[in-house]
């Protein structure tokens, strides 16, 4: 219970930072679900069972659901949280929310892997600037790759120091500009 509340009282104190950057504001309530370990999510049914109506062809794909465990730190929980949040807000703004929007959208917009998960790792940063060095190596352990090709841990830290440059450099707001302009014309790279 005092996970959950600790959990509870994160998110709405980072939700309005989270929209504020995205400039997006989620259509429906989030649904939040805290587990003592990760081995406790790993045993959850969550999610497992969908109803199969002509409802569930309108409703949220991901039924606005984010399942996350207490990893037995207080930062590390925060920052998994600010994480899976904004995930769900990003996907949710690009992609769309329901079943056929998602389908639509993904066949015309692929984003690569460090567009999608460097942007949440780079909210959930609150000083990018203390990962500069992470960022460097990272990059020249890659630079030969091209950056559409990078998956994993490595383009997620990419993904983040390129956002963390763009925030730096160009300002926050512009965040949302290229969020926006990326789902009107369903490409990242414009």
């Amino acid at each position: 219970e005092a996970i959950a509340r600790r959990a509870a009282k994160i998110a709405e104190n980072e939700n309005g930072r989270i929209t504020d950057l995205l400039g997006y504001t989620p259509f429906s309530a989030v649904s939040l679900y805290i587990f003592n370990s990760n081995d406790d999510l790993n045993q959850s049914n969550i999610g497992l069972v969908t109803d199969i109506n002509d409802d569930s062809k309108s409703e949220n794909i991901a039924k606005s659901r984010i399942l996350v465990p207490y990893p037995k730190n207080d930062s590390l929980f925060k920052n998994k949280l600010i994480t899976e949040i904004s995930s769900l807000y990003i996907e949710d703004m690009i992609y769309g929310g329901n079943f056929k929007d998602v389908m639509q959208n993904q066949i015309m917009l692929s984003a690569s892997e460090w567009f999608i998960k460097g942007l949440p790792a780079y909210i959930a940063e609150n000083n990018n600037n203390s990962q500069i060095e992470k960022f460097r190596k990272t990059i020249l352990a890659n630079k030969k790759s091209n950056i559409d090709l990078v998956i994993g841990e490595n383009a997620k830290i990419i993904g983040q120091s390129i956002w963390h440059y763009i925030a730096v450099k160009y300002g926050k707001e512009n965040i949302s500009n290229i969020l926006n302009l990326t789902r009107i014309i369903h490409n990242e790279q414009a």
